[in-house]
């Protein structure tokens, strides 16, 4: 069995929206993606709107797309009305248990990035020995573009100082979690995802 993680944002793509996240184990993504329509939570989301992920998850013609240069990652956009909802889906190693932030491993480990800041999300993926070294390979790579330089070089000193580290979510497997104000108003809330490197077939190569 493999593990999938599923972060949702929702009910749009902007700053005010939601993170949903749930992890399923399954054979396949296809049969997670199954598992994850069929367990949506109607308290969180409209009952027809959950209907009609599930009507399109049936059909076969119809699949998440596999994110551009990103390794075992998958993406889609479900609309109903003025609701949207963005599914991004990480296949994950789950047999660690130990915090990689301090773990001393030989071999390197992928991680993957996904930030989510001023209303945008991002995502990137490192190789590294340990998670920390990946998380300042990633902050030396903030496009300036979508990242404040300053605030930039503030977060790296932080960091090497140890003021600051991703926090594990315990509740999953392979996710840690990482909150910093780059500015007053717009957090930046990261998700990084101990990734599986080896590349999982697509739907349409099964045949």
């Amino acid at each position: 069995m493999e593990t999938y993680t599923f972060i949702v944002e929702y009910p749009d793509f902007s700053k005010r929206s939601q993170i949903f996240i749930t992890q399923y184990c399954a054979i396949n993504l296809k049969e997670s993606l199954w598992i994850w329509a069929n367990n949506l939570d109607i308290k969180l989301y409209p009952q027809k709107f959950v209907k009609s992920i599930q009507e399109e998850v049936k059909c076969s013609d119809i699949f998440p797309m596999p994110l551009n240069n990103i390794t075992n990652g998958w993406c889609r956009i479900y609309f109903m009305s003025s609701y949207g909802l963005l599914l991004n889906i990480i296949k994950v190693n789950s047999f660690r248990k130990e915090d990689v932030v301090i773990a001393k491993d030989s071999q390197n480990r992928l991680y993957t990035f996904i930030s989510q800041y001023n209303g945008g999300t991002f995502i990137k993926q490192y190789e590294s020995v340990t998670l920390l070294k990946a998380f300042m390979w990633w902050i030396e790579n903030m496009e300036s573009q979508f990242y404040p330089h300053l605030e930039r070089i503030k977060l790296k000193e932080l960091i090497v100082e140890k003021s600051l580290h991703p926090i594990p979510l315990t509740e999953f497997e392979g996710i840690w979690f990482f909150k910093y104000h780059l500015c007053k108003n717009y957090p930046l809330n990261l998700y990084i995802l101990d990734t599986v490197s080896k590349q999982e077939m697509y739907p349409s190569e099964w045949d």
